[in-house]
């Protein structure tokens, strides 16, 4: 794949507790086979990289921020505190309308953030199949796939004459 292309592709952050890394990967594994650019702190950040800049960094680059609730990231105190009040933030600079946060319930709890509670969530922890498609529908619209399935049609065309 070329830069061009991987450019063209939707920057997702994930951000878990770390007791729930588990579940982050897999999501991480399955927005990855669906053409999605995630990105995780355990499967992306590079040996020697000042990791709290880089995080940052990479969450106000992402087009989503998926936050994965459990009763270990809403009760913990940690770097995910940071990176979900970075992400409030950010979302606050978009329109009404748009996505940025998604919350993911990978079990039952309730996050204590008005903010969020004011989101509408996704549960995986009921049938995560049913979940994780509603969040690829989310990220990567069915109208998107038209153009990728259009172009490549034209390649195919192109080589053919």
């Amino acid at each position: 794949m070329n830069t061009c292309d991987s450019k063209l592709k939707k920057k997702v952050f994930v951000s878990y507790a770390r007791e729930d890394i588990g579940e982050a990967k897999r999501i991480y594994n399955d927005l990855r086979k669906e053409g999605i650019n995630p990105w995780m702190d355990s499967e992306d950040l590079l040996p020697g990289q000042k990791w709290k800049n880089e995080i940052i960094n990479e969450i106000k680059e992402s087009d989503y921020f998926l936050l994965l609730l459990s009763k270990n990231s809403i009760s913990k105190d940690g770097y995910i505190q940071k990176e979900q009040k970075t992400a409030l933030e950010l979302a606050d600079e978009h329109p009404d309308d748009k996505i940025y946060i998604i919350p993911i319930r990978i079990e039952d709890c309730e996050p204590s953030n008005q903010k969020l509670q004011a989101l509408h969530w996704v549960d995986l922890f009921n049938s995560y199949e049913k979940g994780i498609n509603k969040i690829i529908q989310v990220i990567k619209p069915i109208e998107e796939e038209i153009p990728d399935e259009l172009d490549r049609i034209v390649k195919v065309k192109h080589i053919q004459i």
